[in-house]
């Protein structure tokens, strides 16, 4: 499948109808509720729930298609028929729809600072990549950058968990999610690349990794070595 195919296939994606009223609220919902309203406080209760969710949802996500890497024996592989990654890769589509709703969590608080286009690309695409992986490449090699994004997100969202329980307190760890983020996307594109050489990969996944560390290591470098990030910040372009 060429680049312009794989275009077209996912615009048919019925999570494409969900991807384009994300974009249509991020661009015109949330305007429209910053001038409306004052910002409403969201119960952390609420937030560490979502979180949690968010957790368990990528566990699950991170042993299993692992797992499958590790007995297929190569993380090259085009060919599916276990069961097991069928099933986490529904649960990866369902989390990547969860976790749509950290933007209207941001918008409801009015925390559009944190609404960048990292963000919303990021969130975008993953929806429309991991419905694309369910339905046509549950494979090990698919399964294997799936499986470390997991492992970052369960990283990632007990991070949010912490600080929606103690927000006075926050973990200080979260410069490290972001390289942990940069590094899964290198990876990413060396699995990619040796992929489309010898494998029949498609060239979007490189396309994608060269963007996603382009856009992370923009981020890294403005957040924290062009200026101190203020301890009251929150890092959530996941």
């Amino acid at each position: 499948m060429n680049l312009s195919q794989f275009f077209i296939v996912v615009s048919q994606l019925q999570t494409a109808r969900v991807v384009a009223a994300y974009i249509a609220f991020v661009l015109f919902g949330a305007p429209l509720w910053k001038r409306c309203t004052r910002p409403l406080r969201i119960p952390s209760s609420i937030l560490v729930a979502h979180n949690t969710v968010c957790v368990l949802l990528s566990l699950y996500c991170s042993i299993y298609p692992l797992a499958v890497v590790i007995s297929s024996g190569s993380i090259f592989s085009l060919e599916s028929g276990d069961p097991r990654l069928s099933r986490a890769f529904f649960i990866y589509w369902v989390s990547k729809n969860i976790e749509l709703f950290d933007t209207f969590f941001m918008v409801l608080r009015h925390s559009f600072r944190q609404l960048t286009f990292l963000h919303v690309f990021h969130h975008s695409t993953m929806a429309l990549l991991s419905d694309y992986a369910y339905h046509y490449s549950p494979w090990p090699a698919v399964a294997f950058p799936l499986g470390m994004n997991s492992v970052v997100h369960v990283v990632l969202y007990s991070y949010y968990g912490f600080s929606a329980w103690r927000p006075q307190n926050l973990p200080a760890w979260r410069r490290h999610i972001t390289e942990l983020q940069i590094l899964q996307f290198v990876i990413g594109l060396i699995q990619a690349y040796f992929g489309y050489k010898y494998h029949g990969f498609c060239i979007y996944g490189q396309f994608y990794a060269v963007t996603m560390i382009i856009l992370f290591g923009n981020f890294y470098i403005r957040a924290y070595i062009l200026k101190k990030p203020k301890k009251e910040e929150k890092v959530h372009v996941s």
